[in-house]
């Protein structure tokens, strides 16, 4: 596939599973990460979730992101090729970042400005990375709802006459 056509299949975002970021409704493609310090949860009181952590390789602690995401709707069952392509905020962030609803906690430095766009090779731009998985995505099959079953047929019992 080309660029273009990644470009006008995006997914959109349907959940932050472990730290609850709502969608964005001026870029519903984008997931936000929460802060990697650890102190990123999600609820209140008893509900709290505190970050999810796992170890890597290295015996290192490290902070588990689960999002997930909506298929275009004309895509259909089989090999699909997905593309994911990141902007990290660091040196400036993305278009309409400052605008989000980020979760108590989360927002960025208020001196982080808005990168021009479109993203220049320069030092002023954000780093962006980009991968690809190919994947298999299968519907669940549907069951169609069962029919009451029939009553036994009523046994007719003849006497001799």
């Amino acid at each position: 596939p080309t660029q273009d056509c990644f470009d006008s299949n995006k997914l959109q975002f349907v959940s932050d599973t472990f730290y609850g970021a709502p969608q964005d409704p001026n870029h519903p493609h984008r997931a936000y990460l929460a802060p990697n310090d650890n102190t990123a949860t999600h609820g209140s009181g008893s509900d709290t979730i505190s970050p999810v952590l796992a170890t890597d390789d290295l015996g290192l602690s490290v902070m588990m992101y689960e999002h997930q995401f909506r298929l275009p709707s004309d895509v259909a069952n089989g090999n699909i090729l997905l593309q994911w392509y990141r902007v990290k905020g660091d040196v400036c962030t993305d278009v309409d970042y400052s605008s989000y609803a980020f979760p108590t906690g989360w927002a960025p430095a208020d001196n982080t400005p808005e990168c021009s766009t479109p993203f220049e090779d320069k030092g002023s731009t954000p780093r962006q990375f980009w991968n690809c998985a190919e994947v298999d995505i299968y519907s669940l099959p549907t069951s169609s709802p069962s029919s009451p079953p029939s009553s036994a047929p009523s046994q007719q019992t003849t006497q001799p006459t």
